[in-house]
């Protein structure tokens, strides 16, 4: 078995991520939500909402979104551009528990200073 390592425990990404539980803004098309974000990478995210509309207004996998966080490490709102990889939609009391793995388009100097700052928190 000798160096044989379980890939539960290697980290597949090419990045680390961090987590955070930061309050957000994902915005789809004509749709705007308020969610959570749980994790952060140079490349991109994890965020957690609730919906309480309809399945429509929910984006699906590959549709192009928009994140914009207001924190206090940030001088500014930073709004990032991203691809939606992958969804979990359950149920709650509250409507639709979902929760998005997003892909970011690029990485913007506000992003590397966000990381910076919550890594340095850690």
């Amino acid at each position: 078995m000798g160096n044989h390592k379980s890939r539960v425990l290697k980290d597949i990404r090419k990045h680390s991520r961090i987590s955070v539980d930061m309050d957000c803004r994902l915005r789809s098309k004509d749709s705007d939500f308020k969610v959570i974000m749980l994790d952060i990478s140079l490349c991109g995210a994890a965020i957690s909402g609730t919906f309480q509309s309809s399945r429509e207004d929910i984006p699906a996998n590959g549709s192009k979104v928009f994140i914009t966080l207001e924190n206090s490490y940030l001088k500014k709102p930073l709004t990032l551009a991203g691809t939606i990889k992958n969804s979990r939609i359950g149920m709650s009391k509250q409507g639709k528990e979902v929760k998005f793995g997003i892909k970011f388009e690029d990485t913007p100097l506000g992003l590397l200073r966000l990381i910076s700052a919550l890594a340095q928190q850690k």
